[in-house]
């Protein structure tokens, strides 16, 4: 596959294609993803299938993982958050705007990997 990269053409952002982020990747992809993430500062790789494995060891490609004092992890997944909100839900929604987890933090992660399902 070629690495692809398509700014959004907005402030920042841009679509990651042509990559398998279920598989380990090499120098050349990582390096090209921070290339790409360095630019556009937000990345969105669509149309991608990944285990929890898979999003751990893609996210540590850019750094250590980050710790979060006040957020209870997946059951056997330290690493692992589940941010949801079900249909039915009416009450306000939590830190709906813009914002950073852990800009508090002495040294905070370098970034944050979401994956939607």
């Amino acid at each position: 596959m070629t690495l692809r990269i398509t700014p959004s053409g907005e402030a920042c952002g841009a679509s990651v294609t042509g990559v398998d982020l279920s598989a380990p990747l090499n120098d050349g992809e990582v390096a090209g993803i921070r290339a790409a993430w360095l630019e556009h500062l937000v990345l969105a790789f669509p149309g991608q299938r990944m285990s929890d494995d898979d999003l751990e060891r893609f996210t540590l490609y850019f750094g250590p993982f980050g710790e979060d004092p006040f957020i209870a992890p997946v059951p056997g997944r330290k690493h692992i958050i589940a941010v949801s909100r079900a249909a039915t839900e009416t009450g306000p929604i939590f830190a709906e705007a813009w914002h950073t987890d852990w800009s508090f933090q002495a040294t905070p992660p370098a970034g944050t990997c979401l994956y939607g399902i």
